[in-house]
């Protein structure tokens, strides 16, 4: 009963379902890229088709959260580093633009706006993504460095062990959010509907799989926070 008490407080907020129908519908496209040439592969890649439509409509109202954290953030603080304020603005920037191109991508989609234009607005849409997560990575790089200091200066002091534990522990979590959003690249580089990288290089079964670890690894991240 309990079991079933977490997973329902779980589920109750946006960021938790967001989180369970991400790792559902890439859960989905890795069964289906297994079974490939059979019948139920047919049907898991429907499903997870399905469930990824689905986190699009959901979606539709992260425009108003989105612009809330834009603005509360404005250009930063005086006490944080120049850099990490501007590839923080700049981050925040291409996620507010990623929705409202993703929502045309979608209308696109579904037929409310010319199918024709489909590819092109997903496409600018991931390309916003993309954009996103590289600002996003080189933050959290600069941030692991900048507490990789710390905790080499703390190691120093064997009476400050609260303060090493706090390193620690934001350490973890900056590392594993790195990690998430190298596989989240991985894929985004790979969706682009032109020529960079490895796009369209990566198999069926190697974006999927970088969808589950990113997935999972968001939700242990939210779990952490």
């Amino acid at each position: 009963m309990d079991t079933i008490d977490k997973l329902a407080h779980l589920l109750k907020t946006q960021a938790w379902r967001d989180r369970f129908l991400r790792i559902i519908g890439f859960a989905c496209q890795l069964v289906a890229a297994r079974l490939q040439g059979r019948k139920l592969a047919v049907r898991f890649s429907l499903f997870g088709t399905a469930v990824s439509r689905t986190r699009a409509f959901t979606r539709f109202l992260d425009d108003i959260p989105m612009l809330q954290t834009t603005l509360g953030y404005g250009l930063g603080t005086e006490d944080e580093p120049m850099l990490q304020r501007i590839l923080k603005v700049l981050g925040n920037l291409s996620s507010q633009l990623f929705f409202p191109v993703e929502h045309i991508a979608m209308f696109c989609q579904i037929g409310a706006l010319p199918e024709s234009k489909y590819l092109l607005w997903v496409g600018r849409a991931t390309t916003l993504w993309a954009v996103s997560l590289s600002l996003a990575l080189i933050r959290n790089i600069l941030a692991i460095y900048k507490l990789s200091k710390d905790k080499s200066r703390l190691s120093k002091s064997s009476s400050d062990r609260r303060g090493m534990k706090v390193v620690d522990a934001q350490l973890r979590l900056q590392t594993l959010t790195v990690i998430k959003d190298l596989c989240d690249f991985a894929n985004a580089i790979n969706f682009l509907p032109y020529s960079i990288l490895w796009n369209q290089k990566l198999s069926p079964t190697q974006s999927a799989a970088f969808g589950v670890v990113a997935s999972a690894l968001n939700m242990l991240i939210l779990s952490m926070n």
